[in-house]
């Protein structure tokens, strides 16, 4: 790394780059909650590091988001397709030493800054069937991700896709008891809190569900990433985000109210030339009438 880099100005995580002896590469072009360096360690290979950011060091509400993030992506990278964490630690801040997997985030396939996506249906469609079962995955051991886009979403050279950054992971079962690997052995009782703030808007406008986004919502459940699967599932399916072009506070005016099949012709007329109308059912902005089926989604893609 350019030895004029603002990174090697933080002096605590140049002390950290050199005690976990990874030579960094270059700084990830992602990261809210931490800093993202992509580097070369000696028994690991290419790896991602990952820091809590100088800004956040200092706040306990933060430490205690990041350690719920390390335990579900620990957790969940032995069932599916989530990166792998090598090693982790405390000092002289939380960090963790993660699996590298590509630079290729869906997002850049979709607007071709890299390799583009390939345009035949099956393989995209087969990329959104492995998105199903990594959520399916979580969802059954109690997570989900509340932040699904496709930023969040990076793709290996067999063109799967490895969903990313669960720092606003929220533990949908509670009190049970989680373990990580054995060369890992961690351990964790989850309580009944929750593991981000009630009152606070987490994700991305445009990706997340109006009741996530207006930040008044009742508890989190798969019904939140399902409905930004289906969004991500219209933009790869059909080259178009349903919400493209509009700002934030349209946005969420048209997701509150929406209710029928028409209203999503308005936003994108070739929708049904793809996706059946019933695909609107995933998208109601009444949760009680919504579609928060998985399988029944599976069943759509699986017949386009």
């Amino acid at each position: 790394m350019d030895s004029h880099s603002p990174l090697l100005d933080d002096g605590q995580l140049h002390e950290l780059i050199s005690q976990l002896n990874i030579t960094v590469l270059y700084k990830h072009d992602r990261g809210n909650m931490g800093d993202v360096l992509v580097g070369l360690h000696r028994s690991y290979g290419k790896v991602i590091l990952k820091a809590l950011t100088k800004r956040l060091r200092s706040n306990i509400r933060f430490h205690m988001r990041w350690e719920r993030e390390l335990y579900a992506t620990t957790l969940l990278s032995n069932y599916t397709l989530v990166p792998q964490i090598f090693s982790s630690g405390l000092e002289p801040y939380p960090w963790f030493i993660q699996e590298f997997i590509s630079d290729q985030s869906l997002e850049r396939f979709l607007k071709g800054d890299c390799h583009k996506l390939p345009v035949d249906k099956p393989v995209r469609r087969n990329m959104l069937l492995q998105l199903l079962d990594i959520v399916g995955t979580a969802a059954r051991h109690g997570f989900v991700h509340r932040d699904i886009r496709p930023d969040n979403i990076v793709v290996d050279k067999f063109l799967r896709p490895y969903l990313i950054d669960w720092g606003v992971v929220a533990r949908v079962r509670t009190n049970e008891l989680v373990k990580a690997t054995d060369s890992t052995p961690l351990t964790k009782i989850f309580s009944g809190e929750r593991l981000t703030e009630p009152s606070r808007c987490h994700g991305v406008i445009g990706y997340i569900a109006p009741e996530q986004s207006s930040a008044y919502y009742d508890m989190p459940s798969i019904k939140n990433d399902i409905y930004s699967l289906v969004l991500v599932a219209i933009e790869v399916l059909t080259g178009t985000g349903l919400f493209n072009g509009k700002e934030d506070e349209e946005i969420l005016a048209i997701q509150m109210k929406l209710k029928d099949p028409d209203q999503l012709l308005e936003l994108h007329p070739t929708l049904f030339d793809v996706f059946p109308p019933e695909i609107h059912r995933f998208l109601l902005a009444d949760t009680a009438r919504r579609n928060q089926d998985l399988e029944q989604l599976r069943t759509i893609l699986l017949h386009l």
